[in-house]
């Protein structure tokens, strides 16, 4: 897929596989990935739903899909903060009639429009930037307890970062099923190497090996389900 997004070009893919404890007990995939890119602009999403929460597989499938829909009318030359009042509400109504107690998800996003690439992330997982100046965005482990995920919702603020299109090549997003797994001095190796190996791949073939290798993950007694997305400028 290629498209226009300002002057600068953006294509992507993502992929998510059920881990082998849920599989095993019978649970959906709580993580959800998805993409949107128009002439306008670029989105791309990743959720992992709370394994302690019931229905966090619907959690995750519809607050992907209400970020995406806000992205696409949010004013970005009015105050930040009122993003996420806008997709809370848009998120209450995808979601209905489940509450925010029995659907907890993380969120990360990245949204590319007019030059600009935002980046937002609630909980866990992480997200690499390449470019000019090679970045992790990891969640601040100082403002957590214990072992306790922050999701999205009412008492959750949106962490956000900013940067310059023409600075960054490449976007990598992944739920902690993955990052938990990496050293962080792995991370920007791992998420170049994923770009490069497979960015000129068919998309069918592209999905086909990423989800066996997922599947096939080769740290010993991996149960987590593993969700990762890439957006990268250039041709396809």
């Amino acid at each position: 897929m290629k498209k226009m997004n300002g002057k600068y070009k953006f294509f992507g893919w993502s992929n998510s596989v059920i881990g082998p404890l849920h599989l095993l007990n019978g649970i959906p995939n709580q993580d959800y990935a998805k993409f949107y890119i128009s002439n306008k602009i670029t989105i791309g999403v990743v959720c992992d739903g709370l394994g302690s929460k019931k229905y966090s597989h619907i959690g995750s499938k519809t607050l992907a899909d209400s970020l995406i829909k806000c992205a696409k009318i949010f004013d970005f030359s009015k105050d930040i903060s009122l993003f996420k009042s806008l997709l809370k509400s848009i998120w209450d109504i995808e979601k209905y009639p489940y509450s925010d107690m029995d659907t907890g998800t993380t969120l990360l996003f990245c949204i590319i429009q007019k030059g600009i690439v935002r980046i937002g992330m609630v909980g866990d997982g992480a997200i690499v930037l390449l470019g000019k100046q090679d970045k992790i965005i990891t969640p601040d482990k100082n403002d957590s307890f214990g072992n306790i995920t922050r999701s999205f919702g009412a008492n959750s603020d949106i962490i956000w970062h900013e940067y310059k299109a023409s600075d960054i090549d490449s976007v990598v997003m992944f739920t902690d099923g993955i990052s938990d797994d990496l050293a962080p001095e792995r991370m920007i190796n791992f998420a170049s190497n994923f770009v490069v190996e497979y960015k000129n791949k068919h998309q069918v073939q592209r999905e086909i090996i990423i989800n066996k290798w997922l599947k096939e993950w080769p740290v010993r007694g991996h149960s987590d389900d593993k969700s990762i997305l890439a957006l990268v400028k250039g041709k396809k």
